[in-house]
């Protein structure tokens, strides 16, 4: 912990040596402990001075300022890297990473470039490049970058990468080309299959989504969820029976999956079986009594105009989970539907007494005092309040 003395002694050894890039970097990166980090970049233009035309000291420099967060200086030591050396393709790798988590994506992918210049068939660069140009609108050079991922490797882990890099730009059907043309070639990866199918469910082609997932085998870990999904899929495309009897026969082989029995109760309440859909929920409550299952019981019963009665259910469910936030949430929303506001914002500014920071509760509150037209200042601020906390959130 002598920092002082540990200078002096690797300033002597730089004037013994100083063409020795390690006793630079030491030095440099003492100095970024000390949080010095212009007099290492100081040392690195004294190294470069003593060893003129070697990039790897600011380079490695870069690697440092890049690894404790300053992105600022990591930038400015990496372009000082290829000043010194142009060919210095790892050098441009670290500066785009650099400008990719400065948001400066142009610049990046021009850096992206410049490194697969050394190194073209570098996957994880050109996925990168094709990533930057997606968040800078330049779809057809993305789409080039991609295209030559492609080509290079047939993995389906490559295929799904490249279709979440769609889907993060709000292009599913390019999300979805990528993913049926590996289908088409064949590849027998359940991923494949699943992810597929979310991204039809994205662009509300349920019929599409619904024989994707038929793809994915028993055997697969996620056969469970895409039995569940293939069945809402088939019931939004009004594929009744299909629908239903998939549910059955996933209900079967599984019948400990909770969440297959609430998606079966959906799929008969869409085919018009209200009752029977209410029968499944309630013998679901009696197994697991589980937040979600009540909300689902609770709506289907609103739905059946029976409201009095869903409130009620709620009641009794918190009465005996007082502690479950999950269902206070749910008994606040029935109130609201039935027409108890004052009852619904009792029950969710008593959530907010215990956590005045919970986004859900203030937007709630927020959005109720807004739609009833009282407040509106504190509904305002609410809701200001609930973004601010959860910025992503429609």
């Amino acid at each position: 912990g002598k920092r002082d003395r540990a200078r002096v002694q690797l300033k002597r050894a730089a004037r013994l040596e100083p063409a020795n890039v390690e006793v630079w970097l030491a030095l440099a990166e003492l100095e970024v402990d000390a949080g010095k980090g212009d007099q290492a970049l100081a040392a690195m233009d004294s190294l470069a001075r003593a060893y003129p035309g070697d990039s790897k000291g600011f380079r490695a420099l870069g690697m440092l300022f890049g690894d404790r967060g300053d992105t600022a200086r990591a930038e400015r030591a990496l372009r000082r890297a290829v000043q010194i050396d142009e060919r210095d393709h790892e050098a441009w790798a670290l500066l785009a990473q650099a400008h990719d988590r400065a948001d400066r994506f142009a610049d990046a992918e021009d850096a992206y470039a410049k490194a697969l210049a050394g190194d073209p068939d570098n996957l994880e660069l050109l996925l990168s490049a094709g990533r930057v140009a997606l968040k800078i609108d330049a779809v057809e050079r993305a789409r080039l970058w991609f295209e030559r991922v492609l080509a290079i490797s047939e993995e389906p882990e490559i295929a799904v990468r490249v279709s979440f890099a769609y889907l993060a730009a709000d292009r599913p059907e390019d999300a979805s080309e990528v993913l049926e043309r590996a289908r088409r070639r064949g590849v027998h990866e359940p991923r494949l299959g699943y992810y597929a199918g979310l991204v039809h469910e994205k662009l509300r082609r349920f019929d599409r989504a619904a024989v994707a997932y038929a793809d994915v085998p028993r055997s697969s870990e996620l056969y469970v969820e895409a039995q569940i999904r293939r069945g809402n899929a088939l019931s939004l495309a009004r594929a009744h029976p299909r629908a239903t009897e998939t549910f059955r026969k996933l209900l079967e082989e599984r019948p400990d999956q909770p969440e297959a029995h609430r998606g079966y109760a959906r799929a008969l309440e869409r085919s018009g079986a209200l009752r029977e859909a209410e029968r499944v929920l309630r013998r679901a409550v009696e197994r697991w009594r589980m937040p979600e299952i009540y909300e689902a019981l609770a709506a289907n019963l609103q739905r059946q105009g029976r409201g009095g009665e869903a409130v009620s259910l709620l009641e009794r469910a918190v009465a005996e989970k007082p502690e479950e936030k999950t269902l206070r949430f749910v008994l606040a929303a029935a109130y609201e539907r039935y027409g108890k506001v004052d009852e619904s914002l009792s029950h969710m500014r008593a959530i907010l007494d215990e956590d005045p920071n919970d986004p859900r509760a203030l937007n709630f509150v927020g959005y109720v005092l807004a739609d009833s037209g009282r407040d509106l200042d504190a509904a305002e601020r609410m809701v200001r309040r609930a973004l601010e906390l959860k910025p992503d959130s429609g």
